[in-house]
């Protein structure tokens, strides 16, 4: 099997996790959206594997991949722009952690980032756990009920809407920029602290919508 096919198959067997933690989190049903999502993974995989073949574009793919998943929440989910890039970030910052958290648990000689670099199976073995751990945690949290429900309605665009726009930015930077750091501490504590926030936004959010309704 070509190397184009491998890439291919692992990365949707990972985007599996990306994707139904993004739904999860925001008690979305990921099944609802199946194969809208299949052809989506496909698409960015894709994107993925042609920006990692030029070396100078490859540290780009995870916002390529951020914006495609955005997009993608805009045009097939119907969430507003605003909450699509907040159920993205959530998405991407826990599955970020979960894959950098699978790395440093196994890096003692076996999935270290250099062993993955070096071969190419190991690199697949990682891409298989995140994806299979990563739906066995979303499936969970569906089925216990966990995640914010609350309605994705259009923004009202005061000041701390600003204020929230201009973190998410900044969090979609700083996951950028630790790509080009390569330091596995550096990069957990930056997707703790980014998904910190997000849960705290989507939290205050949902119980704000809760006062509201008594």
């Amino acid at each position: 099997m070509s190397v184009f096919l491998l890439f291919m198959l692992f990365s949707i067997i990972e985007s599996i996790a990306l994707f139904s933690i993004s739904f999860t989190l925001y008690r979305l049903k990921f099944t609802q959206y199946l194969w809208p999502s299949l052809i989506m993974m496909i698409v960015i995989n894709l994107v993925s594997f042609y920006l990692r073949k030029e070396v100078a574009l490859a540290d780009y793919a995870p916002v390529a991949i951020l914006v495609l998943l955005v997009l993608f929440m805009m045009a097939v989910v119907k969430i507003p722009a605003f909450w699509a890039l907040i159920v993205s970030l959530t998405g991407l910052c826990f599955f970020a952690l979960l894959q950098t958290g699978l790395i440093m648990q196994l890096s003692f000689g076996y999935l270290s980032v250099q062993e993955i670099n070096s071969h190419a199976w190991k690199g697949y073995l990682l891409q298989t756990l995140t994806g299979l751990i990563g739906y066995l945690i979303s499936g969970f949290l569906y089925k216990r009920g966990i995640g914010f429900s609350f309605e994705f309605e259009k923004p009202i665009y005061k000041l701390v809407t600003l204020l929230v726009m201009i973190i998410m930015i900044l969090i979609a930077l700083a996951f950028g920029a630790v790509l080009f750091i390569g330091n596995l501490y550096i990069a957990t504590i930056i997707y703790f602290i980014g998904l910190a926030f997000l849960l705290y936004f989507a939290l205050k959010k949902e119980t704000e919508d809760a006062n509201i309704g008594l």
